[in-house]
C-alpha cells in the first residue's frame, strides 16, 4: 500500500516537471515587432498573436478590444505618405493608423535615412515652411520640407480668388474634385484630368457623329472636341493635324483691357481677337455679370448695342449704356394719344415732329422749337440790367431779353430752379369752366392752370380738338 503511494506522488511530480518545462520553453518564443493587434479573452489587448500565444491566451478577436464595436475609419484623400511597422505603404498617416499599424518613418518603404534624392534642375521655386526657398517641389521633399506655397519666399498673403459657378468639374493632382478649372487654380492645385476623381474610372463617353476635326497635343486628329476629350487630350488647334504655326498678330501697344471668354484679361480687344478668344466684357477680369445681381421686374430698356435688356440694371451689369427707355429700337412708336396741334418741335434725333408729344411718343427729347434744324441763337443787343428770370429750359437768363433772344419762355422770375408756389397763396374762384393746359391736363378754370404754372391750350377738356 506504501509503495501504491509513493509511485503516484512520484508521477504527480514528473508531470508539473513536464508542464513546468515546456511552459518555459514556450515563454522563451521570440515574436516580431511587428504590431497586429488582437483582443484575448481575457478582454486585454496585445501586441500581437504571438504574443497572446506566449500568455496563453486564446484570441477574441483582431483588433483592440473590446470586441464588436464598429471601427470604420474615415480618413481624408490628402497623399503624404508614410511607412509602416508592417513594411508597407500608406497614403498619410491616418489610413495607418486606420490599419493599427504604426508608422516607421515618413516617405515610401523602404525606410532608408541614407538614400539619395534625384530631382531635375527645373525652377519652379517653392517656399518651405521652414522659410527657405527650394529650386522646385521636388528638392523640397528631398530636404523633408512641406512645401508652404507656390513661388519664392516669404509666402504672400492670400488674395481673394473670383470664379464663375459653372459646373465643369476638373480633378486636382491632390485628388480632390473641383467645380471647375478656376476654382482648382485658386487653390493652388495642378489640373490632373477633367471629370470627377478619379481620373482612371471607366465611364461611358457618348459623343455626336459630327465631323468638327481637331488636332490633339499628341499629333492625333479627332473628329470633334468630345472625341479628344474622351480620349483625355488636349485640343492643339481646331482642324486637322498637323497644326499650322500661329500668324503674326500686330496690336497696338494702348492700354484698353477687356476680358475674354477664357476668364484672362488682354491689353485691348485686339490681343484677344489674336488669341481667337472672344471678348466677354470690357475691363479687366471677372466681368461684374459674374456677380452682378438685379431684380426681376421688367422695365425694357435699349441698350447702345442695339439689344433690349430687361431693366436698367441688367444692362449697368453687362457695361452698357442706355440708350432710351423701351424695347429696342429706339425710334419704335409706341402706343401714344396726343392732339392733332401743329406746334412742330425737333428732336435730338434730328427729326422735326409736330408736337412735343409726337416727339415724346417716339423715345425723343426736343431739342427746340419749330422745324429741324435748331437755328443758332441770332445776336441780340439786351440792355446790361440784371434782373434775373428762368426760363423754361431749366437756365437762368440775365433779364427777359436775354430769355427772348434764346427763343425761351419765362418759368419764373429770379435765378433757377423756381420756387414752386403753395396753393394756399393761389385763391381761385370755385367756377367749373374746364380748360386744357399745354401740358395735357385739364384744369377746372383757366385760373387753376395759371397757379399750376401752366399755359391755356384750349377751352374744354383734353384733349383739343383740331
Amino acid at each position: 500500500m506504501k509503495n501504491h503511494f509513493f509511485l503516484q506522488v512520484f508521477m504527480l511530480v514528473a508531470v508539473c516537471c513536464l508542464i513546468h518545462k515546456s511552459d518555459a520553453k514556450h515563454r522563451r518564443v521570440k515574436c516580431s515587432l511587428q504590431r497586429d493587434r488582437v483582443c484575448g479573452n481575457n478582454g486585454r489587448t496585445y501586441k500581437s498573436a504571438c504574443v497572446a500565444n506566449r500568455r496563453r491566451v486564446k484570441i477574441d478577436c483582431k483588433g483592440r478590444c473590446p470586441c464588436g464595436l464598429d471601427r470604420r475609419c474615415f480618413c481624408t484623400k490628402e497623399y503624404n505618405p508614410v511607412c509602416g511597422q508592417d513594411g508597407k505603404t500608406y497614403g498619410n498617416p491616418c489610413t495607418a493608423r486606420c490599419a493599427e499599424v504604426d508608422v516607421r518613418c515618413k516617405g515610401r518603404c523602404p525606410c532608408n535615412p541614407g538614400r539619395k534624392c534625384f530631382c531635375t534642375k527645373e525652377y519652379n521655386p517653392v517656399c518651405g515652411v521652414d522659410g527657405k526657398t527650394y529650386g522646385n517641389p521636388c528638392t523640397a521633399n528631398c530636404a523633408g520640407v512641406k512645401v508652404s506655397c507656390n513661388g519664392e519666399c516669404p509666402c504672400k498673403s492670400p488674395t481673394p480668388c473670383l470664379c464663375t459657378a459653372d459646373l465643369r468639374p476638373v480633378c486636382g493632382r491632390n485628388g480632390v474634385t473641383y467645380s471647375n478649372a478656376c476654382s482648382a487654380k485658386c487653390a493652388g492645385v495642378a489640373e490632373a484630368c477633367e471629370g470627377e476623381c478619379p481620373c482612371n474610372k471607366t465611364t461611358p463617353c457618348i459623343c455626336t457623329v459630327d465631323y468638327t476635326p481637331v488636332c490633339g497635343v499628341d499629333g492625333k486628329t479627332y473628329g470633334n472636341e468630345c472625341g479628344a476629350n474622351c480620349a483625355n487630350v488636349k485640343i492643339g488647334c481646331k482642324g486637322e493635324c498637323p497644326c499650322t504655326p500661329p500668324k503674326l498678330c500686330a496690336c497696338p501697344l494702348h492700354s484698353n483691357p477687356v476680358c475674354g471668354a477664357d476668364g484672362n484679361t488682354y491689353g485691348n480687344a485686339c490681343g484677344a481677337k489674336c488669341a481667337d478668344v472672344a471678348v466677354k466684357c470690357k475691363g479687366a477680369c471677372p466681368c461684374r455679370s459674374d456677380f452682378c445681381k438685379c431684380t426681376k421686374h421688367y422695365r425694357p430698356v435699349c441698350g447702345v448695342d442695339g439689344k433690349t435688356y430687361g431693366n436698367k440694371c441688367t444692362a449697368g451689369c453687362s457695361d452698357t449704356k442706355v440708350a432710351c427707355k423701351g424695347e429696342c429700337p429706339c425710334n419704335k412708336p409706341v402706343k401714344c394719344a396726343c392732339q392733332k396741334i401743329l406746334k412742330p418741335v425737333c428732336g435730338k434725333d434730328g427729326q422735326t415732329y409736330p408736337n412735343r408729344c409726337e416727339a415724346l411718343c417716339r423715345n425723343t427729347k426736343e431739342a427746340c422749337k419749330g422745324g429741324c434744324p435748331c437755328e443758332k441763337p441770332v445776336t441780340c443787343a439786351c440792355p446790361k440790367i440784371l434782373k434775373p428770370v428762368c426760363g423754361r429750359d431749366g437756365q437762368t437768363y440775365t433779364n427777359r431779353c436775354e430769355a427772348s433772344c434764346s427763343r425761351t419762355k419765362i418759368a419764373c422770375k429770379g435765378k433757377c430752379p423756381c420756387k414752386r408756389r403753395l396753393r394756399s397763396r393761389c385763391a381761385c374762384p370755385r367756377i367749373h369752366r374746364p380748360v386744357c393746359g399745354d401740358n395735357g391736363r385739364t384744369y377746372a378754370n383757366s385760373c387753376l392752370a395759371t397757379c399750376r404754372e401752366a399755359q391755356v391750350d384750349c377751352n374744354g377738356r383734353c384733349p383739343c380738338r383740331s
